[in-house]
């Protein structure tokens, strides 16, 4: 080997000059691979977290509106009975338990809200339903009817006995009702509910059926950081889902004074409330020592019946459980003015959802 040559390998080897410099390059390549991958991460979680608040805000808006739906029909069948009156935007839409998106042409012959109209549908049991809305309109009206002659006649009832004139009155206006209602057969008949609480025979069945919608916010995937190193390897538009479920609720556990002394009848159940008659003239004072006590009761005056004459429908976020997720998830919505690449779920059932994601 040539001298210089020689001299210039060993003078190679015990340089070491320049060695951090390609130790810098590689720890800086090694920073912006971590730097993408935290950034990825930290935007994936975000968005997850935006979306997630998107889907639970459309569940819950979704199903107030139902739910004052139900309320609205409710407080009219009291009023005919005579009572009170970059990336793109994300994609919300509330789905039915039946794959059917809510506000669908479908809605014209069966109705996202499970009531009927007992004058203008035609179902196979249309003639069970007019009966019904006729006895609850006959029963609303008589109730306020009552009602309204036992304000009324409050004087006569308490003051003149005797003269028997609020006996005379309370027969004289039931016998007008009576003959209004059989004049005007199809008048103000309330909506009815299509299963009344008495006839449904496996509850959480028919809650999930009928009285519950999911709700799913579709959104265009995050753009990843270092695109060549990091790749999404799901293929379509990110989405998140909730649901939500309408029901009546419980009525409460609290504490209720309890007096077993007599007190005046109760007249009402006005729009799920009772409304007590006037109180004397002279009221008696209630005595420190009497006989009541303080017990823990259900909320008093709060009706839970399941029908369209109860004004106290609610909704409320759930578990997504619905058995037909996996399959909504998997079906194209009907979004004006967007389109919608849906993920593939890969067969996966609605318990392996409730699996990787129990929301």
């Amino acid at each position: 080997m040539p001298p210089l040559l020689t001299w210039c390998v060993r003078r190679l080897h015990r340089d070491e000059r320049g060695t951090i410099s390609i130790v810098s390059v590689f720890a800086v390549m090694f920073l912006a691979m971590l730097l993408g991958m935290v950034m990825n991460v930290g935007r994936e979680v975000d968005d997850k977290v935006r979306m997630q608040n998107a889907a639970d805000a459309a569940a819950y808006g979704g199903g107030v509106v139902l739910a004052r739906g139900m309320n609205g029909l409710a407080f009219t069948n009291h009023l005919h009975s005579g009572g009170p009156a970059g990336r793109g935007p994300m994609l919300g839409v509330l789905w039915r338990s039946s794959v059917v998106p809510v506000g669908a042409a479908s809605d014209a012959m069966d109705r996202t809200l499970p009531v009927v109209d007992p004058v203008w549908d035609l179902l196979p049991n249309q003639a069970q339903y007019l009966d019904l809305a006729r006895r609850q309109r006959r029963d609303g009206a008589v109730r306020y009817l009552q009602h309204w002659n036992d304000v009324a006649m409050v004087m006569f009832d308490r003051e003149a006995k005797m003269c028997q004139f609020s006996r005379l009155w309370r027969h004289f206006t039931c016998a007008a009702l009576n003959q209004l209602l059989d004049e005007y057969a199809t008048s103000n008949l309330p909506f009815l509910i299509r299963t009344e609480g008495d006839d449904i025979v496996n509850g959480n069945q028919h809650l999930d059926q009928y009285f519950s919608f999911a709700s799913v916010v579709y959104w265009a995937k995050t753009p990843q950081m270092l695109p060549g190193l990091f790749r999404d390897p799901i293929d379509g538009d990110a989405l998140t889902y909730a649901q939500v479920r309408l029901f009546v609720p419980r009525r409460r556990i609290v504490w209720h004074w309890y007096d077993p002394t007599p007190t005046d009848p109760i007249a009402g159940n006005i729009g799920g409330h009772d409304v007590p008659l006037p109180p004397p003239d002279n009221p008696i004072a209630p005595v420190d020592n009497g006989p009541g006590r303080w017990v823990l009761a259900r909320e008093p005056g709060i009706s839970e019946e399941w029908n369209l004459l109860n004004q106290h429908w609610t909704v409320q976020l759930v578990p997504a459980t619905m058995p037909t997720l996996a399959e909504i998830l998997q079906t194209v919505p009907p979004v004006p003015g967007g389109s919608v690449r849906l993920p593939s779920l890969g067969g996966l059932t609605t318990e392996d959802i409730n699996r990787i994601s129990p929301h």
